[in-house]
């Protein structure tokens, strides 16, 4: 069960209790009501303040039974990534319906990145996502000498997973300060002989929706929320050439094209699900 006010006529969700603690007005970090003997978290106040993979908000909210308001913090400095491109960095799941999920984030979000795919004429696994950075998909640079191996097609880039993962429904509100990015996708591997190279994997989403009642970003000046940069693909046909994974927001691309049969760049990621903007960048109050 949630919090409401009413106000004016109207019941309003509380987003934020404050008590009155000898003269100073304090936010409150629980609030508990007792349900027919049971005490029950209705309200909990949250603050991320170390690097962590894989973080759960239902875990990390004690598991709550009823809907709950959860306002969680992400400190500047610190980063929450995952270790697979199967699961978010962050995951909204397992809370009651009607729950309330506010996440402020001043630190580095980001999805794990796609592996690279596997050159089958050079014997090489190209880069992965994320190697240049959060959300950049992989290159595969210069090869000045071309592809002249077996004609065995370029293996496929793998693509990027999702920053954060709502599965709940629930209510989200994003307030970003800082980063949060989709994984990049991994660079596609060379061709051999007279065969093209495998294609990039694509950028994973900013914001995975598999089950949710809303989602709104507040995104603030300087703060970036966009999918993972498409990977760059692979190329064949004995020809030098060279690709670069995207930025975030940004499809892979070609940087030197000797004739060579290259494989499709991968795409940059979602905002979400539901959003096919690749990126915001700028202030603004953005439905996901």
């Amino acid at each position: 069960m949630t919090i409401h006010v009413n106000n004016a006529g109207v019941w309003t969700l509380v987003n934020e209790v404050h008590v009155n603690n000898s003269g100073t007005w304090q936010e409150a970090q629980e609030v508990y009501v007792n349900d027919a003997g049971v005490w029950k978290t209705v309200h909990k106040v949250v603050t991320v303040a170390a690097n962590t993979n894989n973080l759960s908000l239902y875990s990390l909210a004690g598991s709550p039974t009823t809907a709950i308001t959860l306002k969680v913090t992400v400190n500047a400095g610190v980063t929450i990534t995952s270790t697979s491109t199967a699961s978010a960095a962050i995951d909204i799941s397992s809370f009651a319906t009607g729950s309330y999920i506010q996440l402020i984030n001043y630190g580095t979000v980001y999805g794990a990145g796609g592996a690279g795919g596997y050159g089958a004429s050079t014997n090489v696994t190209e880069e992965s996502g994320n190697t240049d950075g959060p959300g950049y998909g992989g290159d595969n640079p210069d090869n000045p000498g071309g592809s002249n191996g077996a004609s065995v097609t370029g293996g496929n880039g793998s693509p990027g997973g999702p920053a954060i993962s709502i599965n709940t429904n629930s209510t989200l509100r994003i307030e970003n300060h800082g980063t949060i990015v989709g994984g990049g996708g991994g660079a596609g591997g060379d061709g051999g002989n007279n065969v093209g190279g495998g294609s990039a994997g694509n950028g994973g989403d900013a914001l995975q929706q598999i089950l949710y009642a809303s989602a709104t970003l507040d995104n603030k000046s300087g703060a970036t929320f966009a999918g993972g940069g498409g990977g760059g693909s692979g190329w064949g046909n004995r020809s030098a050439g060279s690709t670069e994974g995207g930025a975030p927001g940004q499809a892979g691309f070609i940087t030197s094209n000797g004739g060579g049969n290259f494989g499709a760049q991968g795409s940059a990621g979602r905002s979400s699900t539901n959003n096919a903007t690749t990126i915001f960048s700028g202030a603004g109050v953005h439905t996901l």
